[in-house]
């Protein structure tokens, strides 16, 4: 497949290639009318975020979505300038600061994202911006199976202090019965 483009072409075409191959998951964006310190402060947040962000060229992207053995429907969504957005890490985290710049912005517009193979709409991308990360879900599950167990920690505290008070009750008792 990359045999069919310019020996010049090709590196960016390999370039591609490792970044789907490494990438966890991708976004897809239009970033149309952004200027230089626009898109300067949205690299630095996704970059927070655990993402990258980087312009593509559409023909040679295309190609480098073949080799990778993504779904050619992605394709579809490359008309226009594109820039990917891509990374390794969570795309919940990645979605919530890629939807309060827009919200701050109006810029860039999501085309699609994908997971693997598993492609989504700009809307389900909305979607996962509205959950909680990683982190958040498993502090709840922590917290949730921790709950019960201080609970019973307590209440056997609670009980050991009664029986000490009885113990005491039962030597003074006796202490003034001598």
């Amino acid at each position: 497949m990359i045999a069919e483009v310019r020996p010049e072409k090709r590196s960016i075409v390999r370039e591609y290639l490792e970044r789907l191959r490494a990438a966890r998951f991708g976004v897809l964006a239009d970033p149309s009318g952004m200027n230089v310190a626009k898109t300067t402060e949205l690299r630095a947040r996704l970059r927070g975020a655990g993402a990258r962000m980087q312009v593509v060229k559409n023909r040679l992207f295309k190609l480098a979505i073949r080799e990778a053995g993504l779904p050619e429907e992605l394709g579809r969504w490359l008309e226009g300038p594109n820039a990917l957005i891509y990374g390794e890490g969570d795309i919940t985290v990645v979605s919530k600061a890629l939807r309060q710049f827009i919200e701050e912005n109006q810029q860039p517009s999501i085309r699609c994202a994908f997971i693997g193979e598993r492609i989504l709409t700009a809307e389900e991308v909305e979607e996962l911006a509205k959950l909680p990360s990683r982190e958040e879900m498993i502090a709840r599950v922590v917290g949730s199976v921790a709950a019960p167990m201080t609970g019973l920690v307590g209440c056997l505290n609670q009980m050991l202090v009664r029986l000490l008070y009885v113990l005491r009750a039962i030597e003074e008792k006796k202490g003034a019965g001598d």
